[in-house]
């Protein structure tokens, strides 16, 4: 059986089940479509949910900047299923979120992987959706801009590519500064030209590049160092759309002010789908996390400050119901005639906490072990101590995710879903 489900079209969750993947309808859960390819090995292709489910999970499945099409890999003829023998052939599959019908399946030289609104880059070769046409191969013109840096697959910018992403870091006085990202960025309509874009803020366990539905945050400015903001105060730091990066035009036109922060909440900006970011902390903890590149080190009791939507382009007000999960985790409750387990979702921003019980069976260790988050902590410290219980928002719903064996995560084993609409996050 696969990871847990990765994705979510315009139309509602899009999941990868042992089946093969189907989308659903937020509303109850019901199946819209469903592509089976019996006998196929799908390969973890994307880059990694940070300590998702106890365990540092590749995604089998990305979605569009838009979130009309899917992305992902099965093996091909001639691969093994093991994703890191990059010379072997694999099958490429792009589907339409709505529908289920298949826009692109071809053989692939493996690779990165990463997906605009209309195209692919499937290697060193640039596709476009509606019609698998081949519009540019790196290699033919001579151009290698994936040999340096670190490779990223997964979500693009709405018409953009990330071909290198280096990491960075500014020598300090004293304390030690963060790393930062430059991009490598290409258009799609015209891949001839590299454009390097600002100091950007890196995912934190396994520096890289990280993009939420074609968006990214940067430093305002320039190079974070201890003249422009320190991990006590933190930094001025904006959301800014891929594509105005390689626009002349565009470049000041779509960045947001994100106000201070130590960083971007990497953890949580995949769960949510949102741009997240960490507060600026008066404590050591935010040096620690950043320098350290994990959670284990934060000491603050939450890891929000800033949440900006891409689809509104608005910074969402903590003071006001978000629909979206800040926690999410397993408690005992006492009954006249049992002990039962309940699962607990917080809400990030305003709202009250909501609880659901869970049959006997759904989970292996007791409620209220570590294992299950009852305390309640940030999915980002949840997750960074191992936990079996997490979320990923979709279009109309939130996704429950729970690990109900006691296998470890890099065993094949199935997963237990559970669906909340929006609103009972609210």
């Amino acid at each position: 059986p696969p990871p847990p489900p990765r994705g979510g079209g315009p139309a509602g969750p899009v999941i990868h089940t042992a089946d093969g993947v189907m989308g659903l309808k937020p509303t109850d859960g019901s199946v819209l479509w469903s592509y089976e390819r019996p006998g196929s090995t799908y390969l973890e292709t994307f880059n990694r949910l940070p300590n998702f489910i106890g365990n540092r999970f590749h995604r089998t499945l990305t979605v569009s900047p838009n979130h009309r099409y899917v992305a992902f890999r099965l093996a091909g003829p001639e691969q093994t299923g093991d994703v890191r023998d990059i010379d072997q052939s694999a099958i490429t599959i792009v589907l339409d979120t709505v529908t289920g019908q298949v826009a692109i399946d071809h053989l692939s030289d493996d690779g990165v992987l990463q997906i605009t609104d209309s195209a692919i880059m499937d290697g060193s070769k640039i596709y476009t959706i509606d019609s698998d046409t081949e519009t540019w191969d790196f290699d033919e013109h001579g151009s290698t801009p994936f040999s340096q840096g670190m490779k990223y697959s997964g979500t693009a910018g709405h018409s953009t590519f990330i071909v290198n992403a280096d990491a960075d870091s500014e020598s300090g006085q004293g304390d030690r500064n963060p790393q930062y990202g430059r991009l490598s960025l290409v258009s799609q309509d015209n891949p001839e030209q590299v454009h390097t874009s600002p100091p950007s803020a890196l995912t934190t366990e396994y520096p890289n590049a990280i993009c939420i539905d074609g968006w990214t945050v940067v430093y305002r400015d320039g190079a974070p160092t201890n003249a422009n903001g320190s991990f006590h105060q933190g930094w001025e730091m904006q959301a800014v759309t891929l594509d105005s990066l390689v626009s002349e035009e565009g470049s000041q036109q779509q960045r947001y002010d994100l106000g201070r922060s130590a960083g971007i909440n990497d953890t949580a900006s995949i769960t949510t789908g949102k741009i997240v970011t960490l507060p600026g902390t008066p404590s050591s903890s935010a040096q620690k996390t950043l320098t350290e590149h994990s959670f284990g080190s934060w000491e603050e009791p939450r890891t929000v400050s800033a949440v900006f939507d891409p689809s509104t382009q608005k910074l969402l007000p903590m003071d006001q119901p978000s629909g979206l999960i800040r926690a999410v985790g397993v408690s005992p409750t006492s009954t006249p005639d049992s002990l039962e387990a309940r699962v607990r979702v917080a809400p990030m921003g305003h709202g009250e906490e909501v609880s659901f019980p869970i049959s006997p069976g759904s989970i292996f260790h007791p409620p209220g072990s570590d294992e299950y988050n009852p305390d309640m902590k940030d999915i980002a410290i949840a997750l960074d101590d191992s936990s079996e219980v997490s979320a990923l928002h979709a279009p109309g719903a939130n996704i429950i995710i729970l690990n109900p064996t006691a296998q470890p995560n890099d065993h094949p084993h199935t997963y237990r879903l559970f669906g909340l609409t929006e609103g009972a996050t609210t």
